[in-house]
């Protein structure tokens, strides 16, 4: 996941849809009345003079009112040059407003406007809007789409400023579907069109240079252009993309340990009072969330929890659901160092509510990154063919013409055969996506069954009721610790080792105080796991264990014992369950007539289900084996449970 610092400089700006006559006028009426002047022109000018300052306070709803008249105004007058500028000053507040459909019936007005009038200039500014606007709608396909159709179109048109200002809309879609090569290279072709006294496109930039560079891990190359940033920064201190040099540099410190020294370069360097007049961009909410990241970091957690709070609020007010779920997620680390728990399960739940939303968005990520690589790829093929073909001009005709037919014919096979596997294999993608979602909800409600918390609740009430504090205290402890480490691993096909080890000895620990301590735990763990802790399916192996406990012990006279044992073997861990309690059949027995048969039915359900998807997906080692023990007697003497959990070797 890319993080929420380095979305700052992605386009923000795209098109609103051309209101009707009607609507217009109630907006109007909404309005103070101000002088009609005798020029019309001067007429569109103030009113788009008064947008732009309703748009620097944040009142998107009024800013665009006026622009949408002087967008009338300027259509009745066939005035290009306003009909634009207005048209594009309406997208910037319906954008805000999350009215992506007017936007784009309003690029599509003034698109049919600029091809009738043949204003090619016109229709790549429209082309680069229209990529604007499918970017922050997350349709990052489409976006790359109609940048490369704008491309196409600047061939034509000799203006530095609208190429330059293709490359940055390109560049940053690139950036955001993490294809950090092509992303850094737009961007250093964008600079030959800039002149060196144009101080603020430098800027911006060498600003988004920055975050580039440090995903690309290249510290030498973030300093150098870090440095030539807060050159500029000198010259015009009082800049977004000042702040938001400072604010990646910090988290660049962050992330390497050394918030200390990124919090004095923040002092050193920043007012935050003066950062509140950008309370209405997307450089505040990221600058805020760095000074809790810092303050977290450094445990001053009151201070995190505070900007925290700042970030979360204009992150919502913004709609941008990664930031929201980050600063979630934050909070609820915050406030579990503080023992809140309560709090900080809340938090949780919300960042996991929005997580759906998150990742469909990470997937159409991925997806169009891939995409963005074959239209690179095809690019390339097409530069090669017309070299070959230059080559081969003197040939004969007859040859020339047989051999473009054959590469003709060639070309369209692979690629016919390529797009064919693409959709299969999307298709199937999807599909295992969908099976993946749906079972670890299924997981997860399974394990925090209505029944499992009464009965523990329960428990926590007997030791308040004895006056047990002290057991109290610790079952409490152990319960919401499970929870959180539940729904934590819960969004997630893997986890690594440790955690889920955590997991099922808190799980282990909950039924022994529950049971009365009426049988104990043995732990065999292999010290090449202990040492290498590789990452393995979660949550497989706790139904077993909850088996083993409700069905093997709960019925025997005897003090039962639950050895629980991991073992390396080539790229799979075994995991072996044994219990000494009353068998497969008498539990089978028994089972029926109690009221967690049917659950416990359900939850090994769902387990074997999550290990056919793994091997569906490539774990093919994937699987578990129950044998039934029995001493010399031929009498039950317990059960064994051999499961193979695989190691992801891309998480490692």
């Amino acid at each position: 996941m890319t993080t929420f610092r380095t979305r700052i400089f992605t386009l923000c700006a795209v098109i609103l849809m051309f209101v009707s006559n009607n609507n217009a006028q109630d907006i109007e009426h909404k309005q103070e009345n101000f002088p009609i002047l005798h020029s019309t022109k001067d007429t569109i000018d103030l009113l788009i003079k008064r947008g732009d300052s309703l748009s620097k306070l944040g009142e998107n709803g009024l800013s665009r009112s006026n622009y949408i008249k002087a967008f009338q105004l300027a259509r009745r007058r066939s005035d290009k040059k306003r009909l634009l500028k207005s048209g594009i000053k309406i997208v910037y507040a319906s954008v805000e407003l999350n009215q992506y459909s007017d936007a784009e019936e309003t690029l599509s007005f003034i698109e049919s406007y600029c091809n009738k009038v043949k204003d090619t200039l016109c229709l790549v500014e429209i082309k680069k809007r229209y990529g604007g606007l499918y970017h922050k709608m997350g349709d990052y396909k489409e976006s790359l789409n109609v940048l490369n159709q704008g491309f196409s179109l600047a061939k034509n048109v000799n203006d530095d400023i609208l190429n330059h200002n293709l490359l940055l809309a390109r560049a940053g879609l690139l950036y955001d579907i993490e294809n950090y090569k092509e992303s850094k290279k737009d961007y250093i072709t964008s600079l030959k069109y800039l002149k060196s006294t144009d101080s603020k496109r430098l800027l911006n930039v060498y600003t988004s240079l920055v975050s580039v560079y440090s995903d690309l891990n290249d510290l030498d190359s973030t300093h150098y252009y870090f440095k030539k940033a807060t050159k500029l920064c000198d010259k015009i201190p009082e800049n977004v993309n000042c702040y938001m040099t400072y604010n990646n540099l910090a988290y660049i410190y962050y992330e390497n340990g050394e918030s200390k020294k990124a919090l004095d370069l923040i002092s050193n360097n920043v007012n935050l009072k003066d950062l509140e007049k950008y309370k209405n961009s997307t450089m505040y909410p990221a600058f805020m969330h760095t000074l809790g990241a810092l303050y977290h970091d450094t445990k001053d957690y009151d201070k995190a929890i505070a900007y925290f709070d700042i970030a979360l609020e204009y992150s919502i007010k913004r709609n941008y659901i990664p930031s929201i779920v980050l600063v979630n997620e934050d909070l609820s680390k915050a406030y579990e160092a503080l023992g809140d728990y309560k709090n900080s399960i809340v938090f949780l739940k919300k960042a996991k509510s929005l997580k759906e939303d998150y990742d469909n968005r990470e997937i159409k990520k991925q997806i169009a990154k891939i995409e963005s690589k074959h239209l690179l790829i095809e690019n390339q093929k097409k530069l090669s063919n017309l070299r070959e073909v230059n080559l081969k001009q003197g040939e004969e005709i007859s040859k020339v013409k047989l051999f473009s037919y054959l590469l003709a014919f060639f070309l369209i096979l692979i690629l016919s055969t390529l797009l064919y596997h693409e959709h299969k294999n999307r298709l199937r993608f999807h599909q295992i996506n969908e099976e993946l979602s749906l079972n670890r909800f299924k997981s997860l409600r399974s394990m925090m069954n209505p029944h499992f918390l009464f009965n523990s609740f329960s428990t926590l009430q007997n030791y308040i009721l004895k006056k047990e504090s002290l057991k109290a205290i610790e079952y409490m402890t152990e319960l919401s610790g499970l929870i959180r480490k539940v729904l934590s691993s819960s969004d997630s096909i893997y986890t690594c080792f440790s955690k889920e080890l955590e997991l099922l000895k808190s799980y282990i620990n909950i039924e022994k105080g529950r049971f009365e301590e009426s049988f104990e735990a043995v732990y065999n763990i292999d010290e090449r796991i202990l040492d290498t802790n590789p990452t393995i399916p979660s949550m497989i192996v706790q139904p077993y264990i909850e088996n083993a406990i409700i069905h093997g012990f709960s019925h025997a006279n005897k003090k039962g014992l639950l050895e629980l044992s991991f073992k390396k073997e080539n790229d799979a861990i075994i995991c072996t369950i044994e219990d000494n309690g009353i068998g497969r059949e008498e539990a089978e027995r028994l089972k029926k007539k109690g009221s967690n048969a049917p659950h416990l039915s359900i939850a090994t359900r769902n387990t074997n289900e999550r290990l056919r998807i793994l091997n569906k997906i490539g774990s093919h080692n994937a699987g578990v084996r129950i044998n039934d023990l029995f001493f010399e007697s031929g009498t039950p003497k317990g059960t064994e449970v051999v499961i193979t959990l695989p190691i992801n070797q891309k998480r490692k």
